[in-house]
């Protein structure tokens, strides 16, 4: 008697998280598919409200992935760059709102900690001798002096040039210059599911930005100054 044919199954739908970053010096994008970086673009400079939507059109058009498939964007909320936080935010919110997804705000700190060795601590030069840095993962971000690493063994993020040498205690500290992060973002967005981040968002507004402190400016005079 011949066997009856099993029902066709559907395969389960991917997970897909258009992540982006603009915290740092320049810009990084990727597409992440259930735990594995499809795509990713970065490109340097200070001109990344100009470039941001090239480089994303570039990096669907490379995946052929539509946009309408995101189901999750992820973007840093800062601390870093003034400018550079508020144009990528920006982005990030009007994506979501477009395409009616929800959007995953993580911390820069949070980002170039992840993957990094138990102990690291992240680094953000601030441009005015001082770092936006987190001491551990989940760590709220704060402005930071040079002293501040003193026991620091690995410091992982931008500037950091200042802090080498040994530490505290004699033994020496590891520098590691941040990497596109853009793929740290979207790892960190999937430890929560989409569901959980929509409703975050429905209860709290959209990710804001964290900034530290005001906007660093330069005067006519040459003059670097903060502004509130």
């Amino acid at each position: 008697m011949p066997g009856r044919a099993r029902p066709r199954q559907t395969p389960p739908a991917m997970t897909t998280i258009l992540a982006l970053d603009c915290a740092l010096e320049g810009l990084s994008v990727a597409l992440w598919q259930d735990g594995v970086v499809v795509a990713q673009r970065a490109r340097g400079g200070r001109d990344q409200a100009a470039t941001l939507f090239p480089e994303l059109a570039a990096l669907f058009a490379e995946t052929g992935i539509a946009r309408n498939a995101v189901d999750l964007l992820a973007a840093s909320r800062g601390p870093g760059s003034f400018t550079g936080v508020r144009a990528g935010l920006a982005a990030a919110r009007g994506l979501a709102i477009a395409l009616e997804r929800p959007l995953a705000g993580i911390t820069t700190t949070d980002a170039l900690l992840e993957g990094a060795p138990a102990g690291a601590v992240a680094a953000i030069a601030s441009g005015l001798g001082d770092w936006f840095c987190a001491l551990a993962p989940g760590a709220a971000p704060f402005v930071a002096d040079a002293a501040a690493f003193s026991n620091a063994a690995i410091v992982v993020g931008t500037g950091l040039a200042p802090l080498g040498g040994l530490r505290a205690d004699g033994g020496p500290r590891e520098l590691r210059a941040a990497g596109p992060l853009a793929p740290a973002l979207a790892a960190l967005a999937a430890r929560r599911s989409v569901a959980e981040w929509r409703a975050e968002n429905a209860s709290d507004g959209l990710p804001r930005p964290l900034y530290l402190r005001g906007a660093s400016v330069t005067t006519a005079t040459g003059e670097r100054r903060t502004v509130e």
